[in-house]
């Protein structure tokens, strides 16, 4: 699938006159528990030729591209596009830089990229953005129901492990979940990891009955990390440097 992905790549790349810089894999795939039937979520940035930035009007910003028979979604930002979210610190953007399944990048940008997203990274944003995303699934599909989507609890524990990472380290979360399973506690760790391999092994997972200790210690974590980020101070930031970067690759790449 991958060579077929690459493929895809480069014939939009023709089809709409891009250059991309960089094309990961993000979901289940890249966080390290894809089953069977797991879609192939391709996420790429991109740079158009020179003069798409010299209009006051600014162009269409995003590509969108579903391949249902292939189960292959790809969805790419334009480079000024991802360079603003970069300077806001956005999570998924930063996750992107740090996949560990990559399609096809420029090397000297996406490392000049990822050493300016060290400087643009910010844990409030962070924190905020895994919180969301633990207590939309929460609420939409945990939360007071008897029976849940086995899969759903994955889905929850690995933001909130991604808290506990930047917490502790004070660092970006790692994509792979499995490098933030020390953050477990005896209480749900054995049966947590028994999840994970089922789904690993391509089970398709169906309903259980909900979890006391599950729903106990994401509740836990969710009013801790809550509470926590208020706590966080609003980081100053100069858009200086992404100027510059934009600038350079925006003539470099067609070079």
């Amino acid at each position: 699938m991958e060579k077929v992905i690459v493929t895809r790549l480069k014939e939009i790349e023709e089809k709409y006159d891009i250059k991309i810089i960089l094309a990961v894999e993000s979901g289940s795939r890249a966080w390290g528990f894809p089953s069977k039937n797991s879609d192939w979520d391709v996420r790429f940035i991109y740079v158009h030729r020179p003069p798409y930035y010299a209009s006051i009007h600014p162009g269409k910003d995003n590509i969108q591209i579903m391949d249902k028979e292939l189960d292959l979604d790809f969805s790419g930002w334009e480079l000024r596009k991802a360079l603003g979210l970069l300077y806001k610190g956005n999570p998924p953007l930063l996750e992107w830089l740090k996949s560990p399944m990559v399609y096809m990048s420029m090397p000297e940008a996406v490392s000049e990229l990822r050493n300016l997203a060290e400087g643009y990274y910010d844990v409030k944003s962070a924190i905020y953005h895994y919180i969301h995303m633990a207590d939309g699934n929460w609420r939409s599909y945990v939360n007071e129901r008897p029976m849940v989507e086995m899969k759903k609890y994955l889905y929850i524990f690995r933001p909130l492990l991604a808290c506990k990472h930047i917490e502790q380290m004070g660092t970006m979360a790692p994509m792979e979940i499995d490098k933030t399973l020390k953050y477990l506690d005896n209480t749900v760790d054995q049966r947590f990891n028994d999840l994970l391999a089922l789904k690993r092994h391509g089970v398709e997972l169906g309903q259980m009955p909900t979890d006391p200790a599950f729903n106990d210690w994401i509740k836990a974590n969710m009013e801790h990390y809550k509470r926590y980020v208020q706590t966080l101070p609003k980081v100053s930031k100069d858009s200086t440097l992404l100027d510059k970067y934009l600038f350079k690759w925006m003539k470099e790449a067609w070079h």
